[in-house]
Order: structure tokens, then C-alpha cells, then sequence
């Protein structure tokens, strides 16, 4: 999800733009990215992995699809709590925070999906035909 981001890529490339829709339709549940899949020491992954959740926002961005980016973000910010922060993992049937808490990568990726996000509310550098 972050090879245009690191530049590996370019956004509007088809092989970008089938990866990131493919990792949305293997690992997305109710809005929500999975880490991955496979059994691990734990067992089957329960829960959703807070920073891919964001990571998926911004590529969903860049891929153009800015309209389902913005209600996934807006979706993800309700599952903040009363303070406004983010554990590493979110529980897909709860809801619950769980892991690492507060989870600094969740943070990073909430900010830089904010400024991503607010740039194209206010007409900002991140605005459309500003890239």
C-alpha cells in the first residue's frame, strides 16, 4: 500500500492501482484492513491492524478513489476514543481497542492521512491538480 508513497510507483499506474484494489477485496472487513490472513502464533487473526486501515485510506487516495477514501477516514476516526486515540489493533466484531496502546504508527498514519485529506478540504498543496 505505500509503494507510491516511497516512490517505488507511480499512483496512476495500473499495476498500483489493481494491488491496492485487490488487498482492499482480500483484507478489508466492515471497513476495517487486516494485517493479514494466514494462522500465526496467535492463531487467526481477530482483528483489524490499525495502520494498515490508515495506510489503505491514503492509497485508496492516490489511486483516485478520494471519495471512498474520505469515508473510510471518517469511518476509522469514530473508532478513536474520548481522547482521540488509537491502539494498534481494533476488534472487527466490537470494536474494542486492543494491542498497543496508544499506538504511535496508528497516530503517524492518522496524521498523515489528515494532512493528505485536509490539503483537498481547503484547497491545500495535497489538493487536486496540485500533485
Amino acid at each position: 500500500l505505500l509503494m507510491a508513497s516511497y516512490g517505488f510507483i507511480e499512483p496512476d499506474d495500473p499495476k498500483f492501482v489493481s494491488t491496492v484494489r485487490k488487498i482492499r477485496k482480500e483484507l478489508a472487513q466492515d471497513g476495517l484492513m487486516f494485517r493479514y490472513k494466514n494462522d500465526d502464533d496467535f492463531g487467526t487473526p481477530t482483528s483489524s491492524f490499525t495502520v494498515c486501515s490508515f495506510w489503505m485510506v491514503k492509497a485508496l487516495w492516490q489511486i483516485g478513489e478520494r471519495e471512498e477514501a474520505e469515508r473510510m477516514f471518517e469511518r476509522l476516526l469514530g473508532y478513536a476514543n474520548h481522547l482521540g486515540l488509537f491502539s494498534e489493533d481494533l476488534d472487527f466484531k466490537t470494536k474494542e481497542m486492543l494491542g498497543n496502546f496508544p499506538q504511535g504508527y496508528s497516530h503517524l498514519a492518522l496524521i498523515d492521512c489528515a494532512i493528505l485529506l485536509g490539503g483537498i478540504r481547503e484547497g491545500g498543496p495535497t489538493a487536486p491538480g496540485k500533485l
